[in-house]
């Protein structure tokens, strides 16, 4: 204590309070606005280290630090003027005083130095701008998308969906913000998800653009046949991030075809079999017929246009080809 004592010089000078005569009233009226300044600069920081904490993308943290150490180092020198009031320890006072003066000399200078990059920052009314001219490009494209006769989807690298249009939403039978984050599996059998899974990974892993016909099947019973395009999404850095799917239906198309095609084997097989001279010739304009298997004398591949039996019942294809059927008994 005496070593405390002599270093600070204590019994060399008198206590504040003689200055202020001892008077009761003038003594506590400065005690305690010296004392309820400095707790008052103390719980600054506390609030100051929560906001930093909270919002960790702030361009300029290390600013705040400095300012709240500047705080503190005011707060002390009003705890200090306090102090005084009984003990005189002037010197320590000024140490205390030398390092606010220093902290605050360096926290001025930085703060003019970034005050000019800190004006380029966007005003509130600027971001609610941009704020709001995005949500409206994102209503309009996800408008756009809604009414396209497609599903239209994205994917993270997990393999779950991150947006999905009406189509989709019709096609789960729920709506988009319950199919956010799920995957294949909750709403395909188990072939269609490996076969997803195997495209998926192509491009997302690769980088490649998959375009394919598959059949998807529901776990609801529902079989679909879709034309399926997917592409990977990349940011700024040409990284992968996901991948989008555009996904359009050709169920109706597929068994029309199928049909169409029954129905022409079946036709074949009826041709083939009858006694009559039944055959199917196509006539290029380089004058060459293609006949059916049943080849016959009249026609033969090869033979001038003008030659044999070209009724008017030929019906023209298009440019490069002319098709027709005839029966002779």
């Amino acid at each position: 204590m005496q070593t405390f004592i002599d270093f600070f010089g204590i019994t060399k000078f008198i206590p504040h309070g003689f200055c202020l005569s001892w008077n009761p009233v003038l003594l506590w009226l400065h005690v305690v606005s010296d004392v309820l300044i400095a707790l008052s600069y103390y719980s600054i920081p506390f609030s100051l280290f929560y906001f930093i904490r909270k919002r960790k993308d702030l361009p300029y943290a290390w600013l705040i630090l400095m300012f709240g150490l500047f705080v503190v180092a005011c707060g002390t020198t009003h705890l200090m003027s306090a102090i005084l009031i009984w003990i005189p320890l002037y010197w320590l006072d000024g140490y205390i005083k030398v390092f606010t003066a220093i902290i605050s000399v360096a926290t001025a200078i930085a703060l003019l130095k970034i005050i000019p990059d800190a004006l380029k920052l966007p005003t509130t009314a600027e971001l609610l701008a941009e704020q709001e001219k995005a949500n409206t490009e994102k209503y309009k494209l996800s408008s756009i998308l809604d009414n396209a006769p497609v599903a239209a989807y994205t994917k993270d690298l997990n393999y779950r969906y991150q947006y999905s249009n009406r189509m989709v939403t019709e096609l789960f039978g729920l709506p988009s913000a319950e199919i956010i984050d799920c995957l294949d599996s909750d709403f395909f059998d188990e072939e269609t998800v490996q076969k997803t899974r195997y495209y998926d990974r192509r491009v997302l892993e690769h980088g490649e653009r998959v375009e394919v016909i598959s059949k998807y099947h529901l776990k609801n019973g529902e079989e679909h046949v879709f034309l399926t395009t997917k592409e990977p999404l990349r940011d700024e850095n040409g990284k992968i991030y996901a991948l989008s799917g555009i996904s359009t239906d050709v169920t109706e198309l597929k068994r029309s075809e199928l049909a169409q095609q029954e129905a022409s084997e079946r036709l074949h097989k009826i041709a083939n079999q009858l006694p009559s001279l039944v055959f199917q010739f196509c006539m290029r304009t380089d004058g060459s017929f293609y006949q059916n298997e049943r080849k016959t004398p009249p026609f033969r591949e090869g033979m001038d246009s003008s030659g044999g039996d070209s009724r008017p019942a030929l019906k023209v294809v298009n440019e490069e080809f002319a098709a027709a059927q005839y029966i002779y008994e």
